[in-house]
């Protein structure tokens, strides 16, 4: 899988496991959870996790005392809508064929 799907899958899931779980200190996730079962629970590999978990350090999520911490619940869903968006180049044009990588790029569409 591309690089580019772990930032979407990462937040998503960190999205659903925060969700209904406010503290005294904000919201954090129920239990402690490694980089690599991050992973396991995404499908990706341990590195593009760390990777991407680094990013949403710079404002959506801390770490404390070994818990991921959502400090910011709406830059995580800024991130998460962001990571879900397509590129600009793959904007819908109603004129335009829309290729697919599942039907192994034929055109679909006009």
């Amino acid at each position: 899988m591309a690089h580019r799907e772990v930032p979407a899958r990462l937040t998503g899931a960190l999205l659903r496991l925060m969700e209904g779980v406010v503290g005294p200190d904000g919201v954090g996730l129920p239990a402690r959870y490694t980089h690599q079962q991050l992973a396991s629970m995404i499908g990706a590999n341990l590195e593009a996790v760390k990777r991407t978990l680094k990013t949403l350090e710079r404002g959506a999520v801390e770490v404390r005392g070994r818990r991921i911490h959502v400090a910011d619940p709406e830059a995580l869903r800024r991130a998460a809508w962001e990571a879900w968006a397509p590129p600009p180049s793959a904007a819908y044009e109603p004129n335009r064929p829309y290729t697919d990588r599942a039907t192994g790029g034929r055109s679909v569409g006009k």
